[in-house]
């Protein structure tokens, strides 16, 4: 009986050395200290654990993160999200692609990997950031369901998700973005902005010639073939329409009126765009086409926007520019005239513009508004909100003058325009109304920083 007694104490000592001793699993460790994962072993202090996690030590070599067989067809869904492209709600240039699918479709690992980051906004909208060596990494957005948690290893074509259902568009969707660290010229990835510069740089050219062969066929068919014989094709541009375009526009000089310009006043519906691009002629398939693109802000991340041609006169002065807006089919266009210089003094170029429906103004009036030549940062980094209970004169003034041209007249998804991009003057209201919550719970006054 004692030498039983004796065994079983043996046994419970054992067991409570090793529970002591061993680590817990992460789950536990996030319950116990609030945590989703502890830092790599060996991590320096300030140094972010992944650029110093052992298992990324490697070579990375990435495959494309999908089936080809699993997207959309239909032109109309706009199957591939060209990087770069300029329109929708990233006026100011897609840094990410994107996939659109028809069916619940699997989202597959494009390298071993470490899950570096998961966020949930919504119980079936999550981020995910997964670190495949101490540079390349990739930035995910819009998951319904993942299937891995921060610190997981993934194995090359492992299912890490699936993406997310939208019933309004009623489609599924996944964006999917590749970050260079050691790439200083792109759109910056300012998650780890305090440690290393790193940019967003387009995920096409990080893969296979094999897997970019196929990608462009897919690509060709469905987007690039229909695009050009006439149909509505979202993403698509007059001016960018390749599956990887700058997301810069190119600019000859700094008199130059090309480019991604950011307004330098208050962020609100109404008034003046908040983004104007404009791209310059002589591209690939298009070469005597102006491309601009006018984005009116709604709220965070959302944007009404107009593709347009334009015309520039710069043999007078203040240069002229004529903006011809296209909405709501071919036969729906509407006309600014306006009058701009450009400030080359400062740090950044500075863009001073005004207009008129009419004809072009004689000169500058306190209509006029300022813009600054975007940075590689984004354009929400440059964003000034006012207070909500502040009165919105100046836009007042600037709406007397582009009223006709705001969405408020119309319901866009009344015309041939695709539902997943532009927003309905009801979801509008909506938006607006959760902009003023956000803005009354920060307290925000004025800010430069991303919200």
């Amino acid at each position: 009986m004692k030498a039983k007694t004796l065994i079983a104490s043996l046994i419970v000592l054992i067991i409570a050395f090793v529970i002591i001793t061993t680590p817990p699993p992460p789950w536990l460790e996030e319950i116990l200290h609030g945590r989703e994962n502890r830092p790599a072993e060996g991590a320096q202090e300030g140094v972010p654990w992944v650029f110093t996690d052992p298992r990324l030590n490697r070579t990375a070599n990435l495959s494309l993160p999908i089936n080809l067989e699993d997207l959309a067809d239909d032109p109309h869904l706009g199957p591939i999200v060209p990087w770069g492209a300029h329109g929708g709600n990233h006026p100011e240039g897609f840094d990410h692609t994107g996939f659109v699918f028809t069916k619940k479709a699997p989202i597959y690992a494009p390298d071993y990997g470490v899950v570096a980051e998961i966020e949930r906004r919504h119980e079936d909208d999550i981020k995910v950031v997964i670190f495949h060596n101490y540079t390349i990494a990739t930035w995910w957005d819009h998951f319904g369901e993942v299937l891995v948690d921060v610190n997981d290893t993934v194995e090359k074509g492992e299912v890490i998700g699936y993406a997310r259902y939208y019933e309004e568009r009623e489609a599924y969707l996944i964006d999917w973005g590749v970050i260079d660290f050691n790439n200083d010229t792109g759109p910056l990835f300012t998650r780890y902005y305090d440690y290393k510069n790193g940019s967003m740089v387009p995920p096409f050219d990080y893969i296979s010639k094999a897997d970019r062969d196929a990608i462009y066929q897919k690509f060709n068919e469905t987007m690039l073939q229909p695009f050009l014989q006439g149909e509505f094709v979202p993403f698509m541009t007059k001016a960018e329409h390749d599956l990887v375009n700058p997301i810069f526009p190119e600019r000859m000089s700094e008199d130059d009126i090309a480019g991604v310009w950011v307004y330098d006043g208050y962020w609100e519906p109404g008034g003046y765009p908040e983004i104007l691009t404009f791209i310059h002629r002589n591209t690939k398939y298009f070469g005597e086409v102006f491309c601009a693109v006018y984005a009116d802000f709604l709220s965070i991340w959302y944007f009404d926007s107009w593709d347009a041609t334009y015309e520039v006169d710069t043999s007078v002065t203040p240069h002229r520019i004529k903006i011809t807006f296209e909405y709501g089919g071919p036969n729906g266009t509407k006309v600014l005239y306006g009058i701009y210089e450009i400030d080359t003094s400062g740090d950044r170029l500075k863009l001073r513009i005004e207009f008129r429906s009419d004809t072009y103004p004689e000169g500058f009036t306190e209509n006029a508004a300022t813009y600054l030549i975007r940075t590689r940062e984004s354009p929400l980094y440059d964003a000034k909100f006012r207070n909500s209970e502040t009165s919105t004169t100046q836009a007042s003034k600037q709406g007397d003058v582009l009223g006709t041209f705001q969405p408020h007249e119309f319901e866009l998804n009344d015309v041939n325009v695709f539902k997943c991009i532009l927003i309905s003057a009801k979801y509008e209201e909506a938006s607006i109304e959760r902009l003023k919550v956000q803005l009354q719970t920060a307290r925000i006054v004025e800010t430069r920083e991303l919200i």
